[in-house]
């Protein structure tokens, strides 16, 4: 089984999670970097819990995977799951500010129309899905920092659905042209 690794930010170094495990330093061995300062101890303990996780996943998939008879498991869904609930390759610094930006251009740009473009609604479904991902980016922070409480991307992911209806809206040649520019104001102030 392939080792986890993880990428530092700094140096672009590739670092095994069970090396991060063992070191119990927080810091890339490379560059001496800390990852996550203030967090150190729960970086290692996640590490670890990933690690143990990943070896109890890989044996439990193949003894499944190994019993004979009809049940087949679909390892596209377990991909799609992962790929959608985790936070890959964005920053808890930056994301906010990104989708902050495109919200605001897509208000210019509507502010630039006489009437809605059918064309506008892919645009706003896919900001409404940077919002959504935006949410569970606040939900998994907030559960890695302070456990509890209501969850940080509700109104992000409260936006982004009411940005889902906006698009469909336009899509069935009923928009709203007031209540999609509210809709945009709204969603870069929950930011």
């Amino acid at each position: 089984m392939k080792p986890l690794t993880a990428r530092c930010r700094t140096c672009d170094s590739r670092t095994q999670l069970d090396d991060i495990v063992r070191a119990r330093a927080g810091i890339c061995p490379h560059c001496q970097t800390p990852w996550s300062a203030e967090w150190t101890l729960l970086l290692v303990e996640e590490c670890e819990a990933i690690e143990n996780l990943h070896h109890a996943l890989i044996r439990s998939l193949r003894r499944l995977c190994g019993l004979p008879g009809n049940l087949e498991l679909q390892p596209e869904e377990l991909l799609a799951n992962l790929t959608a609930e985790v936070p890959w390759h964005r920053s808890i610094e930056t994301e906010p500010g990104l989708v902050a930006a495109e919200l605001h251009e897509l208000t210019q740009q509507l502010d630039g129309c006489a009437e809605i473009p059918a064309s506008l609604a892919d645009q706003i479904r896919a900001a409404s899905a940077r919002l959504v991902g935006l949410a569970t980016m606040l939900d998994a922070n907030q559960e890695a920092t302070t456990p509890g409480g209501t969850a940080a991307g509700a109104a992000a992911r409260n936006a982004g659905h009411t940005l889902n209806t906006a698009a469909e809206n336009i899509e069935s040649g009923d928009p709203d042209s007031a209540a999609l520019r509210r809709s945009l104001r709204d969603a870069a102030n929950t930011i």
